[in-house]
């Protein structure tokens, strides 16, 4: 071989491991997500469920977020905003932003969006309830008003996401909550209930184009069949993998994404009937359990036992109380003393294979429960029906209210303030933590609930996971919170600065 030859060839052999290298290193038009939930309907009034909120996430904007690791409040669809009285928020809105089928989003959309959610029945009534009315300004401008004055107002916001008046008035409801149309990061191609969610990049997103270009949710609800699919490459990223395949999983091809304590896990009681209207009972269940052991043992030590309503990313949280020892002999004098000294039989609502190792914790719980006379009879809940349930106060016993770790408590307790969940005396500091705008004054304020909390055994307090998400090592993504919870997370990259 000449040596004019021989270089040709050396040549040819550079670029095509040249072109083999850009393709290997060129991102992935396609991110394929396996989700434990599906969602309800993509009507956002109309749900609330984390299912629904993830696939809502990537189609609307609120008018403002709270993201990034340190839960920075952030303008959205609201470029500013300022408190012009105790109970009047201004908010300016950003322009030139349209909705996926090119209407322009306007002051309009914005009163249609917070007025629907402040209907009775839609299910985020929660959040818009301190609103009294919404007036425009002008196109770009809006006051929303609260009956008084509100320190969480603008968490609550960040869970109402802006609605097109124009089209969800002409389709209904109903048909609009099949195919959405949004402001944001994708666009609705198709949804097929409990198989696939598809998206588009919005290439006319006011932030930038996202990428990927296309978005697929797969609902999955074993945790064990999550895992093999991203093994197998049929997915690129899984939420809440299974405890026993983190260490697997994060080797090879794949690797893990961890939020330390992300997710805060609480068990609320009927309050309402006994037996756990009785103070006693609900402090025996709190002794029966040996959570430093769950913890350690089913979820491998991610997690942390809690103590009361809070972890300690928020406001309020208060590390001097001490969660409740283990301690099954005094658990059972109290039962006693209750009146009953023989237990009791009660039902507890439960999710499986949403959370870590969720089915295997319950069940742990209830053998240790046995132990001390009282007998659970584990019921797996979808969480749409047992949202529902709890909402209207149907359930019996216990049941199951997770929530994303984050700064401001007033969404939660809010959610948690029903008569069949919440005692007065604590119903009264949720109110004043509301109607108080100052900081130290709030904090202050839910650090005497956060231990009243723990002195009545509101709830059943266990634990608060890690969150946990595995991916294939070729997909550039780390999870990005949004709505002010660390649980939450978009699952793309953004395309411009804000």
């Amino acid at each position: 071989m000449s040596t004019r030859v021989w270089w040709l060839v050396v040549v040819l052999l550079m670029a095509v491991a040249g072109n083999r290298a850009a393709l290997a290193q060129a991102p992935k038009a396609q991110w394929t997500i396996a989700v434990p939930e599906e969602a309800e309907i993509l009507d956002p009034p109309r749900t609330i469920t984390v299912g629904s909120d993830v696939y809502l996430s990537h189609v609307f904007d609120p008018l403002v977020g709270i993201e990034g690791d340190d839960l920075r409040t952030v303008g959205l669809l609201a470029e500013r905003w300022e408190l012009v009285t105790p109970t009047t928020w201004r908010f300016f809105l950003r322009r030139g932003v349209k909705f996926h089928n090119g209407q322009p989003f306007d002051a309009e959309d914005v009163k249609y969006s917070l007025e629907s959610y402040m209907d009775p029945k839609s299910r985020r009534i929660s959040w818009a309830r301190p609103i009294l009315r919404v007036e425009i300004r002008d196109p770009y401008t809006v006051d929303v008003v609260t009956a008084q004055p509100f320190g969480g107002f603008l968490t609550n916001i960040a869970r109402l996401f802006i609605l097109p008046k124009a089209s969800r008035e002409k389709l209904g409801p109903e048909a609009f909550g099949q195919k959405p149309v949004g402001t944001g990061a994708y666009t609705v191609v198709d949804w097929k209930r409990d198989q696939q969610l598809i998206l588009e990049a919005n290439p006319t997103y006011w932030q930038g184009a996202p990428s990927p270009r296309r978005l697929v949710f797969r609902p999955i609800r074993d945790p064990g069949t999550r895992a093999a699919e991203l093994r197998a490459g049929g997915v690129d990223i899984i939420a809440t993998p299974p405890a026993t395949q983190v260490d697997l999983l994060d080797q090879g091809e794949t690797q893990v994404r961890a939020a330390k304590a992300a997710r805060l896990i609480l068990y609320p009681f009927n309050l309402s009937e006994p037996p756990f209207d009785s103070r006693q009972v609900r402090q025996a269940v709190n002794l029966a359990v040996n959570k430093d052991g769950i913890v350690k043992n089913i979820l491998g030590g991610r997690g942390v036992v809690i103590a009361s309503v809070f972890t300690s990313t928020w406001l309020g949280f208060d590390p001097a109380v001490a969660p409740f020892p283990y301690d099954a002999a005094r658990a059972r004098q109290l039962l006693a003393a209750a009146g009953y000294p023989q237990g009791f039989d009660t039902t507890w609502h439960i999710t499986s294979g949403l959370y870590l190792k969720d089915t295997e914790i319950a069940e742990a719980v209830a053998g240790q429960l046995r132990q001390v006379g009282i007998r659970v009879a584990l019921v797996p809940e979808e969480r749409a029906r047992a949202l529902k349930d709890i909402e209207q106060g149907t359930f019996k016993g216990m049941t199951t209210v997770t929530w994303g770790a984050q700064f401001e408590p007033d969404l939660m307790l809010s959610y948690l303030n029903r008569p069949h969940m919440m005692l007065p005396a604590l119903a009264e500091r949720i109110e004043a933590g509301r109607r108080e705008l100052d900081p130290d004054k709030r904090r202050q304020i839910y650090r005497d609930l956060y231990r009243a909390a723990s002195d009545e055994a509101l709830c059943f307090f266990l634990y608060a996971q890690d969150e946990l998400w595995a991916k294939r090592r070729d997909v550039n993504w780390s999870p990005s919170p949004f709505t002010g919870q660390r649980a939450f997370t978009y699952y793309y990259q953004r395309g411009g600065a804000r």
